[in-house]
């Protein structure tokens, strides 16, 4: 090679070189998290979420997009996704690799998105604070949709910005926009409500021709979703008994996004401890106010992310008010962990550059300190609700494979019989799980009988009988009818052994009659 080629050469290798030391951060940090997340995958057992995806999924695709839909009464894209992704394996640990693998695509958008769009931040850093989040670590190493949710709130998030509000639009990404939209409402119903924000979000910018724009794509998923118009209504009310057993309170969604920008999972529970979040909103409201002080002009990525998150609150308020649907877990809000985050680094973005990094570094200090307590909150255990992996090898331990296992409520069966691989008869009080439908009233006791049939039954003839409680009498006891398992205990058995568990009792009872 002559030396004037050398020098040309130079350029191209100096360009591959700094672009290599550029993406090695992200690159370290998606290895970190994929190890960390596999490893808790590997180890953690199935619980009953977890163990009806594996069920629905398990058999044919017809069935598992029928049981997606009247079983699990949700959309059912991310089932039948899970049904291609298990045909070589059937177990967790392959299910939930699908899991990781859409939360590290997530990880790498949201990269992208900062790059282009918050560029007072590093990039890398947004991508390591989402990746912290306990929340995004929960969503990954979980048999469910919600990392397919998170992934698609990314891509949404980013092909908006990059259709509607870019100074050139790109057509390309407002017909992706369209039908990743359509897929996430086919995978989660409550993506409509960041699909129907964006166009608030524009309405409220004053982008008219791009609302307009939006509001036909907005015209085309209806005509995509209209199959489930039939469907969502029957599945709102195979929910609605769970709704009254655990009511939300009204100030729940309001408190949402701080627990995502500040989990707290060790300090109170989310949403049923109203005294103690209020403080923790409280506090919060201080160093947020600080932070913000400073800031002489608000930009249009912080403005459009912040209208996001706002419009996307009070869908969920609405759905709540209007719709009457008071079923609504944390987990349900996945949709909001994304555009809250960004919307986060844009406002920090805006700081005054003297101040950026003094309000950066304070921010991802409590930010990370809040993050790795609830990691350790949620994680030392090394269990996720039920641990009926241990559950099951206590009990194996202690007992023979003669001695009957009853379970209450129902649900706590089919995760316990993964684990105790039918080595002892398992009886579901007050009756086994129907799968043709969903019905939480189902799981509830409504009289002395209903245990006489089953726990009694399960007793009759054993010198022991295994009695498994999930944490149903912990969270409504009253809806479940857990005094009338108590008192028929107390009347028939003695108590010889009680050990509790992550969200599991393992009692074990000798019949009254035997002993006499």
């Amino acid at each position: 090679m002559s030396i004037g080629r050398l020098r040309a050469a130079r350029p191209f290798t100096a360009a591959l070189s700094s672009d290599f030391a550029f993406a090695l951060p992200a690159v370290a940090i998606a290895t970190v998290f994929a190890f960390a997340c596999g490893t808790l995958a590997w180890q953690l057992n199935v619980w009953q979420d977890e163990a009806y995806s594996l069920h629905t999924t398990g058999g044919s695709l017809a069935n598992a997009l029928q049981q997606g839909l009247y079983f699990e009464a949700q959309a059912p894209l991310y089932f039948v996704l899970l049904w291609f992704w298990r045909l070589p394996e059937h177990a967790p640990f392959e299910a939930r690799i699908l899991s990781i693998l859409m939360v590290l695509g997530a990880l790498f958008v949201a990269r992208w998105f900062a790059q282009r769009y918050l560029r007072g931040v590093n990039a890398d850093l947004v991508m390591a604070a989402i990746a912290l989040n306990p929340f995004t670590v929960w969503a990954a190493v979980e048999a469910r949709s919600y990392g397919a949710i998170i992934l698609l709130s990314a891509l949404l998030i980013a092909l908006f910005f990059r259709g509607f509000l870019d100074e050139r639009p790109s057509t390309s990404a407002r017909v992706a926009f369209v039908v990743l939209a359509a897929a996430g409402i086919y995978t989660q119903y409550y993506i409509a409500g960041l699909v129907a924000a964006g166009g608030c979000t524009l309405a409220l910018m004053r982008r008219w021709r791009a609302l307009l724009w939006y509001i036909a794509g907005g015209l085309a998923v209806c005509v995509a979703i209209s199959p489930l118009a039939a469907i969502i209504p029957l599945q709102m009310r195979a929910y609605s008994a769970f709704s009254e057993a655990m009511p939300l309170p009204a100030y729940a969604i309001a408190i949402a996004p701080l627990g995502f920008l500040f989990p707290h999972d060790w300090i109170a529970s989310w949403a049923h401890d109203p005294i103690r979040n209020a403080l923790y909103a409280v506090v919060l409201a201080v160093p947020l106010a600080l932070a913000v002080r400073g800031i002489r002009r608000v930009s249009t990525e912080a403005i459009a992310l912040v209208s996001l998150t706002a419009f996307v609150c009070a869908f969920f308020a609405l759905v709540i008010g209007v719709a009457d649907q008071r079923l609504l877990m944390p987990r349900h809000t996945a949709v909001l962990l994304v555009p809250t985050l960004l919307a986060a680094f844009a406002f920090v973005a805006c700081a005054p550059a003297r101040r950026r990094a003094l309000v950066l570094a304070s921010f991802a200090c409590v930010y990370a300190a809040f993050s790795l307590a609830s990691l350790w909150h949620d994680y030392a255990p090394m269990a996720k609700p039920g641990d009926w992996s241990r559950v099951a090898a206590f009990i194996g331990a202690r007992g023979s494979a003669q001695d009957p296992v009853a379970v209450f409520d129902a649900e706590a069966e089919l995760p316990l019989r993964m684990y105790t691989g039918g080595r002892n008869p398992i009886v579901p009080i007050p009756r086994p799980l129907a799968f043709d439908r969903f019905d939480e009233t189902t799981f509830a006791l409504h009289d002395e009988r209903e245990v006489a049939d089953s726990l009694g039954r399960a007793a009759a003839g054993h010198d022991r009988v295994w009695l498994v409680r999930n944490d149903a009498c912990d969270r409504a006891a009253a809806f479940y009818g857990c005094a009338l398992l108590d008192g028929y205990v107390r009347r028939h058995f003695v108590v010889a052994l009680e050990q509790r568990f992550a969200g599991s009792d393992v009692i074990e009872l000798l019949p009254i009659a035997h002993r006499t």
